[in-house]
Formats: C-alpha cells, sequence, structure tokens
C-alpha cells in the first residue's frame, strides 16, 4: 500500500492517510502526516478524503475549528459524488 501510495494512487493516499489518523496494526498514529496524505489524495480528487478533510476542519482534530474551510471541502466532495 505504501509503495501505490508513492506512485500516486488517490485510494491508497487516503487508505495510508486512515491508518495514519486512526491507527492500524503496527502504524502508530500520526494525526499531522494524516493530514498531510488526505490533503494530497483529496487535491487527486478522492471524495473519502475531502469527507476526511471535513471532519478534521469541523472537530478540530489537531487543528483550529474551522467550518468555513470544512464546508468548502464538503460542497466540493459533493460534486464528486460522495
Amino acid at each position: 500500500m505504501n509503495r501505490s501510495a508513492e506512485n500516486g494512487s488517490k485510494e491508497c493516499l487516503y487508505r495510508l492517510a486512515r491508518a495514519l489518523h486512526k491507527g492500524y496494526e503496527n502504524i502508530t498514529i500520526n494525526v499531522p502526516k494524516a493530514f498531510e496524505i488526505y490533503s494530497r489524495a483529496a487535491q487527486m480528487g478522492s471524495p473519502k478524503a475531502m469527507y476526511a478533510l471535513v471532519k478534521i476542519y469541523a472537530t478540530g482534530d489537531n487543528c483550529e475549528v474551522d467550518l468555513e474551510k470544512a464546508s468548502n471541502i464538503l460542497v466540493r466532495a459533493t460534486r464528486e459524488e460522495y
């Protein structure tokens, strides 16, 4: 999965970010790194990554709450048919 993410698969980027965000087996939680990878996947058009970013911004998960950013990303995710 890590190699596929490095090669730019938006689904693999999303999955890697989710593993870093929530923790998975031997992957240590790293929310800042997860945020960075979610952002890359979202820029590539991943609606799942966009929705994850919405939740992060809306709840202030390791960042300032920013409902305007959350709303803007949610609108984009909706356009991507999430």
